[in-house]
């Protein structure tokens, strides 16, 4: 077969720094990449999708202070990022890619569509959000999807429980290629890295919250200042503290 046709379900940690062009993001983001590969020629044709707030501010105010949902967008992932030439974002760090038939891929481009269309005015923090797509394109492969409960709200979290649930059909590294299946002493030695890596992560997560509440209870006060004097809350990224990514 000269064409081979992947889907690669993606995510990277939130950050709290702007280091390496990054820019800040307290959650980290999710992201879907649909790819197809021409063996004869070497040749990849891709699409790179992630789910957004279509305003990041209005986000926060509806989603993290009313508890509502706002409107948001379909975004091509590689044009807000640098993407290698499999079209995945350079500063993915957790990865699962699942070879399809062209069929299946044509078919899950279709359904990533109109599921947006049907939720693109309900964007919803934790509960209709980045990984909300991720979880849905995951569900059509049939795959084994965890809860989204606790740290699972994170996308690079869910990603990595959904990378270990189903680590009996495949195992991925952060580069995307496909490693076979160890022994089982291996195994126990990846699950007992795996645990290690997860208490670097609630770890890290408990840092990120911490670091982030002084400057989410500013950005609340000038919200709710500006509510009651009933008019447009003109607070800039900085003002916000730099909340340029969400989910």
């Amino acid at each position: 077969m000269p064409k081979k046709h992947y889907i690669v379900l993606g995510a990277w940690d939130g950050n709290i720094s702007t280091k390496n062009n990054h820019s800040f993001s307290l959650t980290g983001h999710a992201f879907a990449v649909f790819i197809s590969h021409d063996t004869k020629s070497q040749k990849y044709s891709s699409k790179t999708i992630g789910f957004h707030p279509e305003n990041v501010l209005n986000m926060a105010n509806h989603n993290l202070i009313k508890s509502s949902p706002t409107p948001a967008k379909l975004v091509d992932e590689c044009l807000e990022h640098l993407c290698d030439v499999n079209g995945i974002p350079q500063r993915a760090q957790y990865l699962l890619r699942v070879e399809i038939k062209k069929k299946q891929l044509d078919q899950l481009i279709k359904d990533s569509e109109t599921w947006f269309l049907k939720n693109q005015a309900n964007y919803l923090l934790g509960e209709n959000d980045c990984v909300s797509l991720v979880q849905l394109l995951a569900q059509k492969l049939g795959l084994n999807l965890p809860n989204r409960t606790g740290l699972n709200h994170f996308p690079s979290q869910f990603l990595k429980e959904l990378i270990k649930l189903n680590h009996h059909l495949l195992k991925e590294s952060n580069d995307g290629q496909q490693i076979p299946n160890t022994n089982n002493k291996s195994q126990t030695m990846d699950e007992l890295e795996q645990l290690q890596q997860e208490l670097q992560r609630v770890e890290h997560s408990l840092e990120l919250l911490r670091n982030f509440r002084p400057r989410f209870q500013r950005f609340k006060e000038k919200l709710e200042e500006a509510n009651a004097n009933n008019h447009s809350a003109a607070i800039t990224l900085a003002e916000a503290g730099v909340l340029a990514e969400v989910f």
